[in-house]
């Protein structure tokens, strides 16, 4: 009597290992986490894969996601368990090294902007360069347009938004948390120029 019984190939298992890391890769770097939807027929694209293989793999978005969040918080180098006063800045870095990397490889295109938006955003990047311009004699170029990116980001309503739903702070708080934090920012920077003139 032939008894039919299960074929395990090794080979297959690692193709279908790689497969399922394509997938994840692919939706990590164009939609999450820049996104709550993860269009299957755009990831299997992305991925070079079938949207059945997608399915096979990950039957509902919910897996996807959840696969996605664990791909990241894995290659992030962030670790909530392990951030404290000495490893929040370099965590940060790294954090920001990783999602910016996916930024590039994703193709990501600056959000569209509506009409009269474009004239307002440059005359907010031009008044954090005028910010900044008292400290930026000695300042490496890099470290300058950080400084500046970081203001401009401080003062943005997303981050706003990001206060208000993550830490339910009314607008008057949020206002004077990044009040505080901005003044903090600039009177390091002048004692950093005080002491370069001393």
């Amino acid at each position: 009597m032939n008894v039919k019984g299960t074929y395990n190939s090794e080979l297959r298992a690692e193709q279908a290992a790689a497969t399922r890391a394509r997938i994840v890769e692919a939706a990590a770097e164009g939609f999450a986490p820049w996104t709550v939807e993860l269009p299957f027929n755009k990831v299997a694209e992305r991925a070079r894969v079938s949207v059945r293989t997608v399915y096979r793999h990950f039957p509902t978005q919910l897996d996807l996601l959840n696969a996605v969040r664990a791909h990241v918080v894995e290659h992030s180098g962030w670790n909530p368990d392990e951030v404290g006063p000495e490893t929040i800045g370099p965590m940060a870095a790294r954090a920001f090294e990783y999602f910016g990397d996916l930024l590039e490889r994703g193709g990501h295109e600056p959000q569209a902007q509506a009409p009269g938006m474009g004239e307002l955003r440059r005359q907010r990047l031009e008044a954090m360069e005028r910010v900044v311009a008292p400290f930026s004699d000695a300042m490496d170029p890099e470290h300058l347009r950080g400084l500046c990116a970081v203001l401009a980001g401080m003062t943005r309503v997303e981050f706003l938004r990001g206060m208000y739903e993550q830490w339910g702070l009314s607008g008057a708080e949020a206002g004077r948390a990044v009040e505080w934090a901005v003044n903090t920012l600039l009177d390091g920077l002048r004692r950093n120029a005080s002491q370069r003139e001393s």
